[in-house]
């Protein structure tokens, strides 16, 4: 009977220690930031994953996005980097607007834009908590393709068409801080077509654009929620948490994806949306993206909150390589493990020896069962 124990002891443990040493060196939790996000237009219609309609005509075909009359909006959030757009007008005396909106606090603040015609002249200005600064560029107007681009920095935005810079403007007040989406707005009265050959953003990653967990996209499952407001975002380091007050038009439910940086790339998260928890998460390693879906409402603006909790490295590994290997979430057990850390560091680590010796018990009592009922078969 002794010996028997023994081997099995002997086979727990080299179960952990191998199985432990594969997590390390097999999946260490280590990814590669998204950096680019590109669309050509190749396609023969729009794609709704990455951007809404909004009351205008869009139609795609030849590797042109046509827009007439509205807005054509990313389900995408970025912050601090370049976007560069190729187009043209058809119509010289009708506005186009190319923007990075923030949308927070209302609908017209917290941006960054080029706009033309303005009496034969480009304005590129950023807006926020409703004040701007802006800067003008006088040219002739023209039906041609060109390259537009808008380098978006924390403190200055340049301007660039065809390469050239038209505009530079460094700040200390009034620059869009927050995520923000891309947005193309043609002339609604009517009377203008934009054509658009691409659109490219390029997210600084390594500028603070993506040094704490933030959003990264919202896709709306109902075109009523073709824009998410948020009345405040904010990253609070000291209980890591990203705290999002949304106010959506109407009600609707929301696919979310968050970014978790490398940094954090031993926690995991828990999500609820006005106190309630959301179970079905999904955690992209190759991105660090979170996905999970819930439901927003404007009549009582919702709350999105994320929190980050800290149990040990190997923990995060072995959960995230179990979970993949059989489809079970083991993070239920490592939320237990962060609460009991909290009331004493030692505290998980007493009920994890705990554990251990009543698995071995348990294998040692299933062991005298099966040897008991063939020792009786035998008889």
């Amino acid at each position: 009977m002794r010996k028997e124990f023994q081997a099995a002891t002997l086979i727990l443990l080299a179960s952990i220690i191998i199985g432990g040493s594969t997590f390390f060196s097999i999946y260490p939790a280590q990814a590669a930031d998204v950096r680019t996000f590109t669309d050509e237009f190749s396609g023969s219609s729009l794609d709704t994953q990455e951007w809404i309609e909004w009351a205008s005509s869009q139609s795609v075909g030849g590797g042109v996005l046509n827009l007439t009359n509205g807005r054509h909006i990313s389900t995408r959030w970025h912050r601090f980097g370049k976007l560069t757009i190729r187009m043209r007008m058809t119509n010289t005396s009708r506005p186009v607007s190319i923007e990075m909106h923030g949308y927070t606090h209302d609908d017209y603040n917290d941006q960054v834009c080029l706009a033309w015609p303005d009496a034969g002249r480009y304005k590129s200005y950023t807006y926020s908590s409703g004040s701007e600064t802006w800067a003008f560029y006088t040219t002739t107007m023209d039906t041609n393709w060109h390259n537009y681009t808008l380098d978006w920095e924390s403190d200055r935005l340049r301007v660039y068409i065809d390469g050239s810079l038209i505009s530079d403007l460094t700040l200390t007040q009034y620059i869009n801080q927050q995520p923000s989406r891309i947005r193309v707005k043609s002339d609604a009265s009517g009377g203008q077509l934009v054509q658009i050959d691409y659109i490219k953003y390029e997210e600084d990653f390594d500028v603070a654009a993506r040094s704490v967990p933030s959003i990264v996209k919202t896709d709306p499952h109902t075109t009523a929620g073709w824009i998410m407001n948020f009345a405040s975002y904010a990253w609070f380091e000291d209980n890591l948490t990203l705290r999002i007050d949304t106010s959506p038009s109407g009600s609707h439910d929301e696919t979310f994806w968050m970014h978790v940086p490398s940094a954090y790339r031993n926690y995991f998260c828990e999500v609820d949306i006005d106190g309630t928890g959301i179970t079905d998460l999904k955690f992209y390693r190759a991105d660090r993206y979170l996905e999970f879906n819930g439901t927003v409402n404007n009549a009582a603006p919702s709350v999105v909150r994320l929190h980050l909790v800290d149990p040990p490295e190997w923990m995060v590994n072995f959960a995230y390589w179990f979970g993949s290997a059989t489809g079970v979430s083991l993070l239920p057990l490592l939320k237990i493990w962060d609460r009991l850390a909290k009331r004493h560091k030692i505290l998980p680590y007493i009920v994890m020896l705990l554990g251990l010796v009543f698995s071995m018990f348990a294998i040692w009592f299933i062991w005298q069962l099966i040897s008991f009922h063939a020792a009786h078969i035998r008889l």
